[in-house]
């Protein structure tokens, strides 16, 4: 599905979805256990994408491709992944919530994977604050059962068990498939 993305984007031949097909063999890649591949795909991406911000949806997109780069670059480049958190945070402060390309980029979204990039470099008690300001409604409810699974890790990375495992219960009546 995400090779026949790419096909229809490289037939329209504009940067926003030539970026959002990247995004989507990026997921593919990281389905498949290839986190080099779906940060390859994310880079080329963020540097075409940066280039062209003004048509609808673009910082959007720039800033969901920042996210997966900054997950598919936690096993070898932290630092890198803190820095791509960064981005799609400054991203995220102009767009506010959104919806475009059915991405749903925004503050709340941005605040969700940057739980898990403090939980993955050793911040448990960043994520677990960060997750404080997340409004959890505008938030899908795929997203919103991410919001308590990676609270309920930083909780337990904290020691505090029985408030994971609340937060894990949370995110089974979001969404028992998921969870």
């Amino acid at each position: 599905a995400a090779e026949r993305c790419r096909q229809a984007a490289e037939r329209l031949d504009e940067p926003v979805p030539l970026a959002v097909a990247d995004w989507c063999r990026a997921h593919a890649a990281f389905a498949a256990g290839s986190y080099t591949r779906a940060l390859n795909l994310t880079t080329r991406a963020i540097d075409s994408l940066d280039r062209g911000l003004v048509e609808p949806g673009a910082r959007e997109v720039l800033g969901m491709l920042h996210l997966t780069s900054a997950v598919a670059a936690l096993p070898r480049r932290p630092d890198d992944a803190q820095a791509h958190v960064a981005e799609a945070v400054n991203l995220a402060q102009r767009t506010g919530e959104s919806d475009a390309w059915g991405m749903g980029f925004g503050p709340s979204n941005v605040a969700v994977w940057a739980m898990t990039t403090d939980i993955d470099t050793g911040w448990p008690d960043r994520a677990v604050q960060a997750a404080r300001a997340v409004d959890v409604s505008r938030l899908t409810v795929a997203r919103g059962a991410s919001y308590y699974v990676e609270l309920s890790r930083a909780l337990s990375d904290l020691d505090k068990d029985e408030e994971a495992v609340r937060m894990l219960l949370a995110a089974e009546r979001a969404a028992p498939q998921l969870t």
